[in-house]
């Protein structure tokens, strides 16, 4: 084969695959990936738990830990128990299929992000046993798929917010 046929031939097949691929999803794969990564930059992982955890990868898909639905989409963190140190992100609250959020049994630190406020499909929250301080987010009242909310064993102050009191 002819060198321009060969090229050809390259640049048609590169040119089928970004055609067939939405970038609507490979948009979001990004920003999942991004915010997950965003995490990722927070914490220390002293048992490497993280490392396929890449941000050279556009599909957070194929991540260690982390489960996807159907249509690629985010929808469960699972890193309790995993000994990571650090904070969580606002940016975890732009995962807007995650269902399950467990971060249980770590040492993480500071505020509860007002942002996880805005996981409506989240259905387990867990992050018992950390150091996590301030008060509980009133927007976590928000959370209307919440069925297992689990904050107890950490250094939180306040009040519980009245506005929780909505959550069924």
């Amino acid at each position: 084969m002819e060198m321009s046929t060969v090229f050809h031939v390259v640049t048609i097949f590169i040119a089928i695959i970004l055609l067939s691929s939405d970038p609507l999803d490979v948009a979001n794969a990004n920003s999942e990936g991004d915010a997950l990564y965003a995490f990722r930059r927070a914490v220390k992982d002293p048992n490497n738990i993280l490392q396929s955890w890449d941000p050279t990868l556009v599909d957070p898909c194929t991540w260690f830990h982390v489960t996807c639905d159907h249509d690629n989409r985010v929808t469960r963190l699972d890193l309790g128990h995993a000994k990571l140190s650090g904070h969580l992100v606002p940016q975890l609250g732009s995962l807007h299929r995650l269902q399950f959020l467990e971060l249980y049994k770590n040492e993480l630190v500071g505020p509860i992000p007002k942002e996880l406020g805005n996981l409506k499909n989240l259905i387990s929250l867990g992050l018992y046993h950390n150091n996590l301080t301030a008060s509980i987010p009133p927007t976590l009242s928000n959370l209307s798929n919440i069925k297992l909310l689990r904050l107890n064993n950490n250094k939180l102050t306040g009040r519980i917010p009245r506005e929780l009191t909505k959550l069924k």
